[in-house]
């Protein structure tokens, strides 16, 4: 556990301070809950911080009903999980797999009352269920992988992404080729400058197997869009910088109906020059500040 109750919060490994969560709303919320999580899950941290109140590395003290509060009364997780989609969960299945955590506690605690002891509920033969639906949903959030158009997308999360700037391997495949390396790092390295607004997705392609399809990703109006970034100029004054383009054809490759997701791409709001208004000769939903390719 890294950032939970009376422990010490801070950057990454790598001196970053930004949430490590692209394209959600509240990515600290999301770290805490893993914190929790990591926590439900790891009988033997349990008995050594929670019951034997042992020290444990970037833990100052933790107990039980730090995670059923913030489950239960400081979040809606409890409640409505689904609510949490786009804050700091990524998809439906993230929120069932957080659900499955709050009802095995609240099988505990219907049993069993509110007033045990953390020993006590430990040795609780149901105790094992909240450990098991905390593995679960701890392996699920970790690695976050999301359906978008019907296809399953894993995304990384910031540091992942800085890591693979150095080392193209993740997972079982390659995000880039020394041929390929150029435009992929650029794409990684703006999405972590706009990291606010913007996720890198990875898919998998049959040809080559070797190699993840990297796409960027928003989500524009409550669901993920994936796009282009071109740097198109405004005819009527000028300007030229970054925008997203959902209609590019080659973004749907694959998708299992490519057709529909290329229509609903088009059918989304567009937006025009973020300097003068005027409409951009390429389909846009977001325009950032002016600037040249690797300059953003």
């Amino acid at each position: 556990m890294t950032h939970g109750p009376g422990q010490d919060a801070g950057g990454d490994a790598n001196g970053h301070d930004e949430p490590d969560w692209p394209g959600l709303a509240h990515p600290r919320m999301r770290d805490e809950l893993l914190d929790y999580l990591d926590g439900l899950s790891d009988l033997d941290y349990q008995q050594k911080v929670w019951v034997r109140r042992e020290a444990h590395p970037g833990v100052k003290h933790d107990e039980l009903d730090y995670a059923i509060h913030f489950l239960f009364d400081d979040t809606g997780l409890a409640r409505a999980p689904q609510a949490s989609i786009g804050a700091f969960l990524f998809d439906e299945a993230e929120a069932r797999a957080v659900q499955d955590v709050t009802r095995a506690l609240d099988a505990v605690l219907d049993q069993y009352g509110t007033a045990l002891t953390d020993a006590a509920y430990l040795a609780k033969p149901e105790w094992q269920h909240v450990v098991d639906a905390a593995q679960s949903a701890l392996q699920a959030l970790k690695q976050p992988e999301i359906r978008i158009d019907g296809q399953p997308v894993i995304v990384p999360t910031n540091g992942t992404l800085r890591a693979i700037l150095n080392d193209p391997r993740y997972l079982d495949r390659l995000v880039y080729t020394p041929g390929t390396r150029p435009p992929i790092a650029h794409l990684i390295t703006f999405v972590l400058d706009h990291a606010n607004r913007f996720s890198l997705g990875l898919h998998r392609v049959k040809h080559p197997a070797h190699l993840w399809m990297p796409v960027a990703l928003m989500r524009p109006h409550g669901h993920w869009q994936r796009v282009h970034i071109e740097y198109p100029a405004c005819a009527t004054c000028g300007w030229r910088g970054p925008i997203a383009n959902p209609t590019e054809p080659s973004l749907y490759f694959g998708v299992p109906e490519e057709r529909q997701a290329l229509a609903r791409a088009w059918a989304l709001p567009r937006t025009g020059c973020p300097d003068c208004g005027a409409a951009l000769g390429r389909p846009a939903i977001w325009a950032g500040a002016a600037g040249k390719p690797g300059s953003t």
